[in-house]
């Protein structure tokens, strides 16, 4: 026996003081076989593992994005929804100075078109006077106070006639 082999042959054994121990025992192929198979089972089961790891990593931060997107989509709909109140707010604002404008006017309109306000305004400004009762002349506007002329009619063509018929 070579050298090697006694080497292989006693390396299975080591001394611990004066006694020999097996350091490693030689398996049969069936051990071998299911420690094998034994390593691949925890090898899948470890990869799977961090599969399911990888998935729920994955879940959480889609649902993170849904959540922030969902968050911006709010933020910006408040803001807007601000704006539009802050428009309304100042537009309220004008609507009022405008009406509190329009009672003025109609309070001016109102002291000028007051009858007192009319008759010394005719009197003082635009030296109008009052007529005396005889001066006055009144029509009945009941009765035509404007005659058509006969002469008109008879000098018409016949044409005028038709189109006077017609339209």
């Amino acid at each position: 026996m070579g050298i090697e082999m006694r080497e292989k042959k006693y390396s299975e054994y080591r001394t611990l003081g004066s006694n020999a121990v097996v350091t490693e025992r030689p398996l049969h192929r069936e051990e071998q076989k299911k420690q094998k198979e034994l390593k691949k089972v925890k090898i899948n089961r470890r990869i799977k593992q961090l599969e399911i790891a990888k998935e729920q990593k994955k879940s959480i931060i889609q649902v993170a994005v849904a959540i922030l997107i969902t968050g911006i989509i709010t933020i910006g709909g408040n803001s807007s929804l601000y704006a539009k109140q802050d428009q309304v707010s100042d537009l309220n604002g004008q609507i009022n100075e405008l009406k509190s404008d329009n009672e003025a006017l109609n309070l001016k309109l109102l002291k000028v078109a007051s009858l007192d306000n009319i008759k010394n305004v005719a009197e003082n400004q635009l030296g109008m006077v009052n007529q005396d009762a005889k001066e006055v002349v009144r029509y009945n506007l009941s009765e035509n106070n404007f005659p058509e002329e006969n002469g008109k009619n008879e000098k018409q063509s016949i044409f005028a006639k038709i189109k006077d018929a017609l339209f």
